[in-house]
């Protein structure tokens, strides 16, 4: 089953990512292709790790991986989820989990027979309501002439700021003063 699910991004088209290590926010900053694919993309690497074929036929993990702008340790490329939209997505995949459960359900209760003692009887599980997720317009930009990316970093952040895609490590505005 393939569901497509939307994210939102703020005006400058910045898409919000948190460290699983130091938990501070960032946004990377989409090309507009980049945002027609992101989707499903992120939801796929949410759900599934990806596995690559070795030259020895021995399948093997891809570690695809990023860098914390702010503590610049690294981790997988799905490791970067906010809190909010693991919820999001959680709320998706309970949602299609409980309407399969009402279908079998549903199939279940149609076996009844008139003169069996046994009856079967259905309660339709409720579905959650998922979250609705908003991005405001925060974070000052911060460009990252190593990848040619742009990111979105707090206001105040004064510290080395750590390139996502490469982990190179750029003077902040502050620290070049």
């Amino acid at each position: 089953m393939l569901i497509k699910v939307g994210l939102p991004v703020d005006n400058d088209r910045g898409l919000r990512r948190c460290c699983p290590f130091c938990k501070r926010e960032f946004k990377i900053v989409l090309t507009e292709e980049e945002l027609k694919g992101f989707a499903q993309k992120g939801l796929e690497s949410f759900m599934i790790e990806a596995n690559g074929e070795s030259d020895a036929g021995q399948s093997e993990p891809l570690q695809e991986e990023r860098t914390c702008p702010y503590c610049g340790q690294k981790a997988s490329v799905s490791s970067w989820w906010t809190q909010a939209q693991v919820d999001f997505f959680m709320d998706i995949a309970r949602n299609m989990a409980i309407k399969e459960i009402n279908k079998s359900f549903k199939r279940l209760e149609r076996l009844n027979r008139p003169s069996s003692p046994v009856k079967f009887e259905a309660r339709e599980i409720k579905q959650v309501e998922p979250r609705v997720l908003s991005e405001p317009n925060d974070m000052k930009v911060f460009e990252l002439p190593c990848c040619d990316q742009r990111i979105k970093i707090k206001e105040d952040w004064s510290d080395k700021v750590y390139c996502f895609f490469c982990g190179f490590p750029h003077e902040s505005e502050a620290e070049s003063n």
